[in-house]
């Protein structure tokens, strides 16, 4: 794991990260350890007594361990293509955004990593989906946000294109993106240039599947095109997808 240098309403400084960082501790599997295909899908194991996923079973939060687990226990009945340890940094950059700013997850499927976000009701947060992919759970997201929903949280049905077009609020600033939709390189790098314009100046950007080339590839294009302006904060790649640390590979930019 590499990275690079409870508040609310505060800039995230590299020192505020690191620590986020820091309290992760992976128990038997680190990200690179070689693991057989589907061991992080969802599968629960008995551990401790516990039935717990194998994410679940091979973390902990260090000093915070039994307060992070529980402050995040809602998302244990959420299907996911995603980790604990990845729902944990979603929630705790969401405490430091500022009031004007909002948290946007493109791409919410079961709403696993929209719903990290919706859980600090001291923040706006956008989930944006037009369900065309992964069988389209619509009606099953749904009926879950209804239990966490809050009036700071919306949800819009629609492609990233459209909203951005027609629907984002010009004075609602993203301090946290994440696009979670189709992750070819086209798609990817248009999904952060459409983006841009709406950016605070302290936009934390989460990009995930980053093992694969399209996504890599493109998020570090973006980058280059705006030096300096942009720097990697983190960037961990895993053995395999679904792999029950950091899932796909997982990267962290900041605007600078």
């Amino acid at each position: 794991m590499t990275f690079f240098g409870e508040k609310v309403n505060m800039k995230l400084t590299p020192q505020d990260f690191a620590n986020i960082i820091f309290n992760i501790e992976f128990l038997f599997i680190q990200p690179y350890d070689q693991i057989d295909q589907g061991i992080g899908t969802g599968k629960n194991i008995s551990f401790l007594g516990k039935s717990l996923t194998y994410d679940e079973a091979n973390i902990r939060f260090k000093n915070r361990d039994k307060e992070i687990k529980s402050n995040l226990s809602f998302l244990r009945k959420i299907p996911k293509m995603s980790t604990i340890a990845i729902g944990y940094l979603i929630n705790e950059i969401t405490k430091f955004l500022e009031p004007d700013e909002c948290y946007l997850n493109i791409g919410c499927w079961r709403g696993y990593s929209f719903f990290a976000g919706v859980l600090n009701h001291n923040c706006f947060s956008i989930g944006i989906d037009n369900f065309s992919e992964f069988g389209g759970p619509k009606a099953e997201f749904l009926k879950d946000y209804e239990q966490v929903k809050h009036p700071k949280s919306s949800f819009f049905d629609l492609d990233y294109q459209e909203y951005f077009e027609s629907y984002h609020n010009t004075d609602t600033k993203i301090g946290f993106y994440f696009y979670d939709g189709n992750h070819s390189y086209d798609h990817q790098k248009e999904s952060l240039d459409v983006a841009k314009p709406y950016f605070s100046k302290n936009v934390i950007i989460l990009v995930d599947d980053t093992n694969t080339n399209e996504a890599r590839s493109a998020t570090l294009e973006f980058v280059k095109e705006n030096h300096p302006h942009y720097e990697i904060i983190f960037d961990q790649l895993t053995y395999i997808n679904g792999h029950p640390t950091f899932w796909n590979g997982l990267m962290i930019l900041r605007k600078v």
